[in-house]
């Protein structure tokens, strides 16, 4: 059940916080060991945070400064090792915000909706999503009416 974390955090108030705060409630040390969600939290107006707060997106997604330590090439290998990937979400997601962000879509730093090919780890192929993309190998879907525990049934 999406409707209360460990935390007592759950989705609505965290998606009352998102637009305003969130970024200043996820982005902090104590956010990102307690709430698994804040290690996902993502906020386009404040990508250089981000990229130094978040302990776990930023380094899976190629943002980090730390790509020396091969772990970004060993995590793209074995990504591209996958045969077939199928990556499943719905609009009607109430507990991930924004709801697409399962299928890679994200909103901009003005609060528009954007597509996987307009983000800068498709863009630079930063994990190999874009690579399994064009030879077919991975699948990204819109599964409308599902909410978030629809997954489960």
């Amino acid at each position: 059940d999406c409707s209360m974390s460990g935390s007592g955090i759950g989705p609505n108030i965290a998606k009352k916080m998102a637009r305003p705060v969130g970024w200043l409630a996820f982005y902090n040390p104590i956010a990102q060991r307690e709430l698994s969600f804040a290690n996902y939290w993502n906020d386009p107006g404040h990508q250089r945070l981000f990229v130094r707060e978040a302990e776990f997106l930023p380094s899976v997604n190629g943002y980090s400064s730390d790509e020396g330590n091969g772990d970004m090439a060993k995590q793209r290998a074995n990504f591209l090792r996958v045969g077939r990937a199928v990556f499943l979400g719905s609009a009607d997601d109430d507990c991930i915000n924004p709801p697409l962000s399962s299928i890679f879509q994200f909103v901009d730093k003005d609060g528009n909706p954007a597509s996987v090919e307009e983000s800068v780890e498709y863009r630079t192929d930063a994990f190999g999503l874009r690579k399994m993309m064009e030879e077919g190998r991975a699948v990204l879907r819109d599964c409308p009416g599902n909410d978030h525990m629809s997954w489960m049934k």
